[in-house]
């Protein structure tokens, strides 16, 4: 059996929940401050100081044999597989430390969301035509607002990362345990899984689809430890655990089903504390995404936020959901470290599919893109190749194991483990993602339903004389090296001299686009954190509010800087051109033919001349590789 559950582990479930209650509770009382929070900080600490007697009863599901001495928990590091995930967490943090965050979906709307609630004083409707700052799910923001709120910085937003990162080894061998997966096989794995792509590379980065992937083992975990105990604790850990999962991102929304399964048989005790359990199952509503889903069908008339699928993630056609999801899964969920060509093998691919399948992407599928590479981003990775050819070997066993057993008429004794039953819920719920989710980052989005889809592959007997094999054992050691190759080489944060190789191998052989595309998309990850940082330098330095006219995926979190200091405001093209623009005397412009009917600097000086505006700077900005440079233009309006 596993051993105790760690303290580490119920200590940052705790303080993930007083985050996010904190958050929505200060929010309803407009205080959302510093002075908040510490009365916040107060009042949980008594809290915890009166229910510390119902807490301290996990002591009793440590192992008979007691605690395992400090020094042969360390000395495990020796062998390969856990000294190369060591290392993967090492360079993770070095990564972190030496890097400011650079998630897109983090600096174009979740950070700009959290430092509006907190200019604000509360979460609020933002002004803003970009949709996901206002309908997004908001536990992970709320668990980086005392961060930013006391550090006036985004330096160490990555922690939660790097703590789930660091979790997550422990939380795998035990769900597996649990569930039933033999001891020598769970070991295996249990350093196998963080060596996917989607969970090294998130290690120490500000998103948050590894943190959400650990608040759901957390809850199967508690879940799996309630039901072969005979204490409340864990149950009530488990709500609020899939509470958070669900508080992380929507799409998550799915993994209630197999956590039913795994809680079900526990529902019956909680009838013994009634009252602390009502109370509990209230917190987990506030904890998960039905706030954010009241506030949405308030303010919008859907609780998804997008009553007109504006955003196109809602596919109406399951079939294009099942192919182009599943295409997406084995194209981004299977890549090498270094794809070279890679737009030359996504062009292959696009070649090759047969013209049903691209009519129907193409007419139901609106946002299916592969996205493909030379090198794993965090953006859109999945497990890697490596990996995914184990879990393909595992599935292959597994298929064997279900047939035989079919034959011989033990699939009932199989089917009553729990792994068999969450495994089967789970692929269920994969089901319905894939059925219904239309995003081009699938390989990503899918982080928090791995480790289930891969539990029920690891029950036949036949994977512990798999895992004993020599071929087995070289096959993972790559696998941990693959992840090594892309935590090292990741533009978000490269742990050797790019810049300076590629604008030398750029310089020596300028014939050869690969080195200037490689020195081009590294210096714009280098300088994304404040990548408009060039147009505060117009703006005076004790200016309070600035304005800015900007799209749906811009980012606007430059202008916030220092943090804390600043506030941005939303101005749309016809507060721009009116007299009052909004009450601003400074307004930053975005020249976009789609945002604004003025594309050029000339005409846009002649327009806003009337309403006493002039421009003072121009700047040609690159925000991603991908596209084109932005043209931004800062003017100052004179108050007459």
């Amino acid at each position: 059996m596993p051993g105790r559950t760690p303290t580490l582990l119920t200590g940052w479930i705790l303080w993930s929940t007083f985050c996010v209650l904190a958050g929505w509770t200060l929010s309803a009382f407009h205080r959302l401050n510093a002075g908040g929070y510490l009365i916040a900080a107060g009042v949980g600490a008594a809290v915890a100081l009166g229910v510390r007697w119902k807490l301290s009863t996990l002591s009793s599901l440590a192992p008979r044999a007691g605690v395992v001495p400090a020094r042969w928990r360390w000395r495990r590091f020796r062998r390969p597989l856990p000294f190369l995930y060591l290392l993967l967490a090492a360079l993770a943090l070095l990564g972190a430390v030496m890097y400011c965050p650079n998630n897109y979906d983090a600096l174009s709307y979740r950070e700009p969301r959290l430092l509006h609630w907190l200019a604000e004083g509360r979460w609020h409707w933002i002004h803003t035509p970009n949709y996901r700052a206002n309908i997004a799910a908001a536990a992970s923001e709320w668990v980086l607002a005392p961060l930013l709120l006391f550090t006036r910085s985004d330096r160490l937003f990555f922690v939660p990362n790097l703590i789930s990162f660091l979790l997550l080894p422990g939380l795998l061998f035990s769900v597996f345990r649990l569930a039933g997966v033999r001891p020598r096989v769970a070991w295996f794995w249990m350093w196998l899984l963080p060596s996917g792509y989607c969970f090294a590379m998130q290690a120490g980065s500000i998103a948050n689809d590894l943190p959400g992937a650990v608040y759901g083992l957390a809850a199967f975990h508690y879940a799996l430890r309630a039901r072969q105990t005979n204490v409340l604790a864990p149950a009530w850990l488990s709500l609020l655990s899939i509470g958070l999962l669900a508080g992380v991102k929507v799409s998550n929304l799915p993994l209630g089903l197999p956590w039913l399964v795994a809680f079900l048989p526990v529902v019956p005790r909680l009838r013994r504390r009634w009252l602390t359990s009502a109370a509990v199952m209230i917190l987990t509503a506030f904890l998960s995404f039905l706030p954010t889903a009241v506030l949405n069908q308030r303010h919008t008339g859907h609780w998804g936020g997008d009553p007109e699928n504006k955003s196109q993630v809602q596919l109406s056609n399951p079939i294009a959901g099942l192919v182009g999801n599943t295409l997406l899964m084995l194209t981004q969920g299977s890549l090498p470290p270094v794809l070279l060509n890679a737009h030359k093998v996504e062009d292959w691919i696009k070649a090759h599919l047969p013209q049903s399948v691209t009519a129907l992407l193409k007419r139901d599928y609106p946002r299916f893109d592969f996205g493909l590479n030379e090198l794993p981003q965090e953006e859109a990775s999945g497990l890697g190749a490596s990996l995914s050819l184990l879990a393909g070997a595992s599935m292959l066993v597994a298929c064997f194991a279900a047939a035989r057993a079919l034959r011989d008429g033990t699939w009932r004794r199989l089917w009553r483990m729990a792994a068999c039953q969450l495994g089967a819920a789970a692929w269920v719920a994969f089901a319905v993602y894939l059925a219904r989710m239309g995003s081009e980052a699938t390989a990503r989005l899918l982080t928090s339903y791995y480790p289930l889809l891969l539990l029920p592959l690891l029950v036949p007997a036949a994977h512990s004389t798999l895992v004993r094999r020599q071929a087995w054992h070289w096959l993972a050691w790559l696998t941990a090296a693959c992840a090594l190759l892309a935590v090292v080489l990741t533009p978000s944060r490269p742990l050797f001299p790019a810049l300076t190789i590629f604008a030398r191998l750029a310089r020596a052989y300028p014939s050869v686009g690969t080195w200037t595309r490689a020195e081009r998309v590294y210096t714009i990850y280098r300088h994304r954190n404040d990548a408009l940082a060039a147009l505060r330098r117009y703006l005076p330095a004790n200016q309070r509010d600035v304005g800015m006219t900007l799209s749906e995926d811009d980012l606007e979190l430059s202008l916030w800087r220092p943090l804390g200091s600043r506030r941005v405001r939303y101005v749309s093209e016809a507060e721009l051109f009116s007299p009052e623009h909004a009450g601003l005397d400074w307004i930053l412009v975005r020249l976009d033919p789609i945002i604004l009917k003025f594309p050029d600097p000339k005409r846009l000086a002649a327009s806003v001349l009337p309403a006493g505006g002039e421009i003072v700077g121009t700047e040609r900005l690159s925000v991603k590789a991908s596209d084109a440079p932005q043209e931004w233009v800062v003017v100052h309006f004179v108050r007459r």
